[in-house]
């Protein structure tokens, strides 16, 4: 959770499944646009090492380290993102 910029959460060891289940965090999709519908969507699911992420689909996009400086905190941790097909969009 603090790779994505929470400063703090809390959780409860007094709920029954405490212990027993993996710790998973779901995150909302938060790039949602009513210009795609959501069909053919193409997750990219990566162990983050480290560095920029160059989309596989199409190489001219990059989630740059230099512009989202949080994602150093995330490396080791396991990441969803797009392809790069999703959307079509201009910069």
């Amino acid at each position: 959770m603090l790779c994505h910029g929470f400063s703090s959460f809390e959780y409860s060891n007094s709920h029954p499944a405490f212990g027993k289940v993996p710790t998973i965090g779901f995150i909302a999709h938060v790039d949602t646009s009513p210009d795609t519908t959501g069909e053919n969507v193409k997750p990219q699911v990566i162990k983050y090492s480290g560095g920029d992420i160059v989309l596989p689909s199409d190489n001219s996009v990059v989630i740059r380290v230099s512009e989202n400086p949080k994602l150093e905190q995330c490396i080791g941790h396991t990441l969803v993102t797009t392809d790069g097909t999703t959307t079509s969009w201009s910069g």
